[in-house]
Protein backbone atom coordinates (compact mmCIF):
# COMPACT_ATOMS: atom_id res chain seq x y z
CA UNK A 1 0.00 0.00 0.00
CA UNK A 2 3.39 2.59 0.65
CA UNK A 3 4.38 1.77 -2.58
CA UNK A 4 1.12 2.79 -4.33
CA UNK A 5 0.89 6.31 -2.68
CA UNK A 6 4.47 6.83 -3.00
CA UNK A 7 4.02 5.99 -6.92
CA UNK A 8 0.58 8.94 -6.72
CA UNK A 9 3.01 11.05 -5.25
CA UNK A 10 5.68 10.92 -7.95
CA UNK A 11 2.74 11.11 -10.64
CA UNK A 12 1.36 13.78 -8.76
CA UNK A 13 4.39 16.08 -9.31
CA UNK A 14 4.92 18.26 -12.31
CA UNK A 15 7.98 16.91 -14.21
CA UNK A 16 10.87 18.85 -14.25
CA UNK A 17 13.25 19.19 -17.25
CA UNK A 18 16.66 20.21 -18.23
CA UNK A 19 16.97 23.99 -19.65
CA UNK A 20 17.62 23.91 -23.48
CA UNK A 21 19.40 26.79 -25.46
CA UNK A 22 18.31 27.44 -29.12
CA UNK A 23 21.31 26.25 -31.58
CA UNK A 24 20.60 28.29 -34.28
CA UNK A 25 20.45 31.86 -35.67
CA UNK A 26 17.08 32.71 -35.61
CA UNK A 27 14.14 30.18 -33.99
CA UNK A 28 10.49 30.83 -35.48
CA UNK A 29 8.32 29.91 -32.47
CA UNK A 30 4.38 28.92 -33.31
CA UNK A 31 0.85 28.69 -32.01
CA UNK A 32 0.60 25.33 -33.03
CA UNK A 33 3.13 22.64 -32.77
CA UNK A 34 3.11 22.86 -36.83
CA UNK A 35 5.50 24.40 -39.63
CA UNK A 36 2.12 25.66 -41.03
CA UNK A 37 1.37 27.63 -37.22
CA UNK A 38 1.20 30.82 -36.82
CA UNK A 39 4.67 32.14 -36.18
CA UNK A 40 4.16 34.36 -33.03
CA UNK A 41 7.98 35.17 -32.42
CA UNK A 42 11.47 34.03 -32.66
CA UNK A 43 14.08 33.25 -30.40
CA UNK A 44 18.19 33.96 -30.97
CA UNK A 45 20.64 31.77 -31.13
CA UNK A 46 21.70 30.65 -27.44
CA UNK A 47 18.07 32.07 -25.83
CA UNK A 48 17.96 29.62 -22.62
CA UNK A 49 14.32 28.21 -22.51
CA UNK A 50 12.31 25.87 -20.25
CA UNK A 51 10.67 23.14 -22.39
CA UNK A 52 6.98 22.37 -21.01
CA UNK A 53 5.77 19.33 -23.17
CA UNK A 54 7.20 17.50 -26.48
CA UNK A 55 4.24 16.68 -29.26
CA UNK A 56 6.49 14.83 -32.06
CA UNK A 57 9.23 16.82 -33.47
CA UNK A 58 8.30 20.05 -31.28
CA UNK A 59 9.03 21.36 -28.23
CA UNK A 60 6.75 23.64 -26.29
CA UNK A 61 8.14 26.74 -24.58
CA UNK A 62 6.99 29.24 -22.38
CA UNK A 63 8.14 32.85 -24.03
CA UNK A 64 9.14 35.58 -21.72
CA UNK A 65 5.78 37.56 -21.65
CA UNK A 66 4.43 33.65 -19.90
CA UNK A 67 3.34 33.27 -23.37
CA UNK A 68 3.20 29.27 -24.35
CA UNK A 69 4.89 28.38 -28.10
CA UNK A 70 6.19 25.70 -30.52
CA UNK A 71 9.82 25.39 -31.70
CA UNK A 72 10.97 22.75 -33.88
CA UNK A 73 13.09 20.50 -31.31
CA UNK A 74 15.96 20.82 -33.72
CA UNK A 75 16.23 24.28 -32.79
CA UNK A 76 16.90 23.11 -29.43
CA UNK A 77 19.86 21.85 -27.70
CA UNK A 78 20.94 20.55 -24.50
CA UNK A 79 24.54 21.96 -24.66
CA UNK A 80 25.76 24.44 -22.99
CA UNK A 81 25.96 27.82 -25.49
CA UNK A 82 28.09 30.79 -24.38
CA UNK A 83 27.13 33.92 -26.65
CA UNK A 84 29.83 36.69 -25.52
CA UNK A 85 29.35 40.51 -26.66
CA UNK A 86 29.52 41.34 -30.16
CA UNK A 87 29.42 37.65 -31.47
CA UNK A 88 28.12 36.51 -34.26
CA UNK A 89 25.85 32.76 -33.88
CA UNK A 90 29.07 30.39 -34.12
CA UNK A 91 30.07 28.39 -37.25
CA UNK A 92 28.94 25.44 -35.75
CA UNK A 93 25.06 26.74 -36.17
CA UNK A 94 23.14 25.08 -38.55
CA UNK A 95 21.50 27.20 -41.12
CA UNK A 96 18.03 27.96 -41.87
CA UNK A 97 18.16 24.98 -44.93
CA UNK A 98 20.05 23.01 -42.51
CA UNK A 99 17.24 23.06 -39.97
CA UNK A 100 14.34 22.68 -42.93
CA UNK A 101 16.17 19.75 -44.29
CA UNK A 102 16.67 18.31 -40.76
CA UNK A 103 13.14 18.57 -39.85
CA UNK A 104 12.32 16.32 -42.85
CA UNK A 105 14.81 13.71 -42.01
CA UNK A 106 17.75 14.91 -44.49
CA UNK A 107 21.30 16.18 -44.11
CA UNK A 108 23.62 16.53 -46.93
CA UNK A 109 24.48 13.23 -46.76
CA UNK A 110 21.39 12.00 -46.90
CA UNK A 111 20.10 14.35 -49.72
CA UNK A 112 22.91 12.82 -51.82
CA UNK A 113 22.26 9.28 -51.47
CA UNK A 114 18.67 9.69 -52.61
CA UNK A 115 19.74 11.86 -55.43
CA UNK A 116 22.16 8.80 -56.28
CA UNK A 117 19.45 6.64 -56.01
CA UNK A 118 17.12 8.40 -57.76
CA UNK A 119 18.71 9.72 -61.07
CA UNK A 120 15.80 10.32 -62.96
CA UNK A 121 14.47 12.61 -60.54
CA UNK A 122 14.31 16.22 -61.46
CA UNK A 123 16.38 17.66 -58.85
CA UNK A 124 16.48 21.29 -60.62
CA UNK A 125 12.99 21.82 -60.09
CA UNK A 126 13.17 21.00 -56.12
CA UNK A 127 15.85 23.02 -56.03
CA UNK A 128 14.00 25.78 -57.39
CA UNK A 129 10.98 24.94 -55.16
CA UNK A 130 13.24 25.64 -52.66
CA UNK A 131 14.36 28.65 -52.79
CA UNK A 132 10.71 29.76 -52.86
CA UNK A 133 9.72 31.81 -49.83
CA UNK A 134 5.59 32.42 -49.40
CA UNK A 135 4.82 34.84 -46.81
CA UNK A 136 2.80 33.44 -43.14
CA UNK A 137 -0.05 35.42 -44.12
CA UNK A 138 -0.28 33.77 -48.18
CA UNK A 139 0.47 30.02 -46.74
CA UNK A 140 -2.73 30.83 -44.31
CA UNK A 141 -4.73 31.93 -47.29
CA UNK A 142 -4.14 29.18 -49.08
CA UNK A 143 -4.66 26.48 -46.71
CA UNK A 144 -8.18 28.45 -45.67
CA UNK A 145 -9.16 28.78 -49.48
CA UNK A 146 -8.24 25.35 -50.56
CA UNK A 147 -10.10 23.87 -47.61
CA UNK A 148 -7.43 22.46 -45.97
CA UNK A 149 -6.23 22.19 -42.07
CA UNK A 150 -2.97 23.64 -40.94
CA UNK A 151 -3.11 21.16 -38.12
CA UNK A 152 0.03 19.35 -36.03
CA UNK A 153 1.87 17.29 -38.79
Amino acid sequence: MKSLSLWTLLLALPLVSEALQVQVENAQVREKPSFMGKVIGTLPYGTEVQPAATQGAWTQVKLSNGQAAWISSSALTSKRIKVQANQSAVGTTASASDLALAGKGFNATVENEFKRQNPKLNFAAVDQMEKRNAPQQQIQQFLIQGGLKGGAQ
